[in-house]
């Protein structure tokens, strides 16, 4: 059957004028969810302590790029106990951050800025969490308030969910969840090497237990230690700047007329910088194509493996690593890459400012009224202890790297995937057959 105004094969027209898939269910979440509100014991700060039920805040949520909040960082006395939440359950943010879903780790205690799905019936728990992503931006243009926005209990009960029968809600929250579970590993993985790059670091440049020519730790073995502006440090090595290694240098200054609202030319800001080594590159600016024919603009083109730095603003200090394999994407001005000139290696750049609390420390060196600010001469003139000739411990850290990337690389590949078959599936413009 051809499809016209009237018909679309495989659907049926609602009676608010929608096409739903044949076989689906048209109905308001409050028909197939108990929905309630969180609360507060009033004065929160009478509740409070350093330990005891964990405290759900919105910053909790939005603190972790998995669908499921496994900590917390407030807590509150049992005496406070208000609405409790299990592991499992799912809740959904209806302030500052509204419309944002998220499963429960753990038993805990949630405020009036989250809304709780209990009693489901004939959906499947998975599903509507998947259902709730797709929706956020339609719920969010209804958030009210000018502050601080926030969703009405109202309009989250009376939202329109396209509901499959139970066996193909399975199916299609078992794909998403599939890769959801292969991002989320992805990421672990990322952790752990992180964690594992800046231990083995601190090991080897802080504490100077590399391994010594019988294999055993340095230091701890009796190596030699000479005195130097750092303190005392191996035999053979000694304090240099940063700068004789790298010179930081601001991005392309590209002006206001220059930036249009698509292009094949992408450029990070300091906004997109989230510290951590992470870029937020799902929402860059866009700059035209004679806006990158100049040399300066050229010079800062982006290639995997740069690091960058904030150098003003409220996100001063944060570094990030560039990870993208395939668009063209340029340095706007006040953000810094480290342009390498001789033995070392972005991996060892990458660790020795992590390992060093480098992001506070730049942070704390901005001067400025109003906001902070950095230039280039302050961070070459970070010292740093290193041997006097080149030894392969140095480049250790271009592993950890590499393979951090290349996770980072599959992450956006899988979350592109995700992002795509979301709205086709909820939308049922893809069916998932043989269920």
């Amino acid at each position: 059957m051809s499809q016209t105004e009237e018909t679309r094969e495989g659907f049926h027209l609602s009676e608010e004028g929608e096409w739903v898939p044949d076989g689906w269910e048209v109905k308001q979440l409050k028909e197939i969810a108990t929905i309630g509100r969180g609360s507060s014991p009033r004065p929160i700060h009478d509740y409070l302590a350093d330990k005891g039920i964990p405290w759900i805040k919105i910053a909790d949520a939005t603190s972790t790029l998995g669908k499921t909040i496994i900590e917390t960082k407030e807590f509150i006395k049992e005496s406070g106990r208000s609405t409790t939440v299990f592991k499992g359950d799912l809740i959904l943010s209806n302030s500052a951050t509204p419309g944002l879903p998220k499963f429960v780790g753990m038993e805990a205690c949630v405020h009036d800025g989250w809304l709780t799905f209990r009693e489901l019936q004939n959906i499947d728990k998975l599903f509507l969490y998947h259902f709730l992503l797709f929706f956020r931006k339609r719920l969010e243009l209804q958030a009210v308030g000018t502050v601080f926005k926030n969703l009405k209990t109202d309009t989250v009960k009376d939202a329109v969910i396209k509901l499959p029968l139970l066996p193909e809600q399975k199916a299609i929250a078992e794909v998403l969840g599939s890769l959801d579970d292969k991002i989320e590993l992805l990421r672990e993985q990322n952790e752990t090497l992180e964690a594992l790059a800046q231990t083995l670091f601190k090991r080897w440049f802080i504490d100077f237990n590399f391994p010594d020519e019988n294999g055993n730790p340095y230091k701890d073995s009796g190596g030699t230690m000479l005195p130097s502006e750092l303190g005392e440090i191996p035999e053979g090595w000694k304090s240099f700047e940063l700068g004789n290694f790298f010179e930081l240098k601001s991005g392309h200054a590209f002006k206001g007329v220059e930036f249009v609202e698509k292009s094949l030319n992408s450029v990070i800001k300091i906004k997109d910088l989230n510290g951590g080594g992470s870029i937020n590159t799902s929402n860059l600016s866009f700059v035209s194509n004679g806006a990158v024919d100049n040399k300066r603009a050229k010079f800062f083109e982006l290639s995997v493996s740069d690091v960058l730095v904030a150098m003003s603003g409220n996100t001063t200090g944060k570094i990030g690593v560039f990870t993208e394999r395939e668009s063209k994407v340029y340095l706007n001005q006040r953000v810094g890459k480290f342009f390498n000139k001789s033995r070392l290696s972005n991996g060892f750049l990458y660790m020795f400012l992590f390992s060093g609390g480098y992001e506070k420390r730049i942070l704390e060196m901005g001067y400025g009224s109003a906001q902070p600010n950095i230039n280039p001469t302050q961070i070459h003139d970070i010292t740093l202890p290193l041997p006097v000739c080149s030894i392969s411990l140095e480049f250790e850290f271009d592993h950890f790297l590499a393979k951090i990337i290349s996770n980072t690389q599959q992450i956006q590949t899988l979350t592109n995937l995700r992002d795509t078959l979301l709205p086709k599936l909820m939308k049922g413009e893809i069916r998932i057959k043989n269920l």
